[in-house]
């Protein structure tokens, strides 16, 4: 709150800092800073100094960072030890903080995903994204940090079609024979080009996937028993 002539004196970094260890260490520990020093570069498991929170998260904003200490001075987030007598060596569990990456992320990028997040949320592979995107079965948009996803055409993909990868790995039963199955019982496929050009990668439409499950399911029944050791 400073005016544009004024800077903020050490003594109000200090009062600043030292409030903010006192709301963010739990109460049975602010009594006694002491107590829950620890030497430099002795972290307590999983959890990490202050300072160094932007070396392994992105909040992508401002904004975003704010938060962080927002949520130390209302209580959110509690620290777990001192490393040290300032605020930088508060120790946060980096699994605190995750619910706050999330929060700036949205707020950054809206509802979008990453190629990478949308081909584990597909259960496809990374290269059948762009292609699907060029299909019109997925919607993306350009951003600062490239192309995303977004949120509601994965949805909606999701909701018509399921990837025979998925049913693969499910039922151990390999793609290629699904696809047999498929073509057996006439259960039209969307077959997406991928890295691999004599291998595109087969989606197949929701209303059939509980039938290819059970298909799936027999032909596993029918497979002969491997000798026992």
């Amino acid at each position: 709150l400073a005016s544009p002539l004024a800077a903020y004196h050490e003594a109000n970094l200090k009062a600043f800092s030292d409030k903010l260890i006192e709301r963010a260490l739990s109460p049975d520990r602010n009594k006694d800073v002491n107590a829950v020093s620890v030497p430099a570069g002795h972290f307590t498991r999983s959890a990490i100094p202050l300072r160094d929170v932007p070396k392994h998260v992105r909040f992508l904003s401002v904004a975003g960072s704010a938060r962080l200490i927002h949520a130390l001075l209302d209580g959110r987030i509690k620290a777990v030890g001192l490393e040290g007598d300032t605020a930088g060596g508060l120790l946060i569990k980096l699994d605190d903080v995750q619910p706050l990456i999330l929060e700036s992320r949205r707020a950054v990028l809206g509802d979008t995903r990453s190629q990478k997040e949308a081909s584990l949320r597909l259960e496809c592979d990374l290269s059948v994204v762009p292609n699907l995107v060029l299909a019109g079965h997925l919607r993306s948009v350009k951003k600062k940090w490239g192309r995303r996803i977004c949120e509601k055409s994965l949805e909606e993909f999701s909701a018509a079609y399921v990837s025979l990868a998925a049913i693969s790995k499910e039922h151990a039963v390999s793609t290629n024979t699904l696809i047999r199955i498929c073509d057996k019982n006439g259960f039209p496929l969307i077959r997406v080009p991928r890295r691999a050009p004599s291998c595109p990668q087969p989606f197949l439409a929701r209303e059939h996937e509980h039938t290819l499950r059970r298909l799936s399911a027999e032909y596993r029944k029918r497979l002969p028993r491997r000798n026992q050791a």
